[in-house]
């Protein structure tokens, strides 16, 4: 009997619901709204005072088995100079057909003045090939380096006997193709042989 009336006792606690307060009078629950989407504005684009030209034509090089490049090609050419100039390297009477190869030649028609030891004479040229194998117009030099004892104006006029002396350089038919126009940029690099 004691057992039953323990039971007794424990499923009537169970089955009292337990006691919260009521609530009190005017509260209600505070929920925040949620801040609305950020507006992202996106300005227009500003309006054209002229039209935009059509990109100008590259040369063809690809079509001869080279590579376009849309600001042109930079080379660096170094030169050997010898105490005797006669053992210079000598230019090459073959056909052009890279861009590299008349860069080549223009530093085999090249002859600088020769720069003291442990120094070097530099000379970048800008300009761009006819299909003839000539230099159009007048080239740009937009940097020198003339060693001690020589100057800036010497080295440039050297560079403009070797392009008197060597033009018109000899192109294939590919390389008088793709050459006219596009513009080159050549570094050229001369320190002594014995360095």
């Amino acid at each position: 009997m004691l057992v039953a009336s323990a039971l007794l006792a424990a499923t009537s606690l169970a089955a009292e619901p337990r006691y919260s307060p009521p609530p009190s009078p005017g509260y209600l629950p505070q929920i925040v709204p949620m801040p609305p989407a950020p507006r992202i504005e996106i300005p227009p684009p500003p309006p054209r005072s002229q039209p935009t030209p059509p990109p100008l034509p590259l040369p063809l090089l690809r079509r001869h088995g080279g590579t376009s490049f849309p600001g042109g090609m930079t080379i660096t050419v170094t030169k050997l100079l010898h105490d005797d100039r006669d053992k210079d390297v000598a230019r090459s009477t073959a056909p052009i057909d890279r861009p590299k190869q008349a860069a080549d030649q223009l530093a085999a028609c090249w002859s600088p003045p020769l720069p003291p030891k442990k120094d070097t004479v530099e000379i970048t040229l800008k300009f761009s090939f006819n299909g003839r194998g000539e230099i159009m117009g007048a080239p740009r030099t937009p940097y020198v380096k003339a060693a001690p004892g020589i100057s800036a104006d010497t080295v440039r006029e050297s560079l403009r006997a070797a392009i008197k002396t060597c033009s018109p350089l000899r192109f294939t038919k590919s390389m008088a193709a793709s050459a006219p126009g596009y513009p080159l940029s050549i570094r050229f690099i001369a320190r002594r042989a014995d360095d």
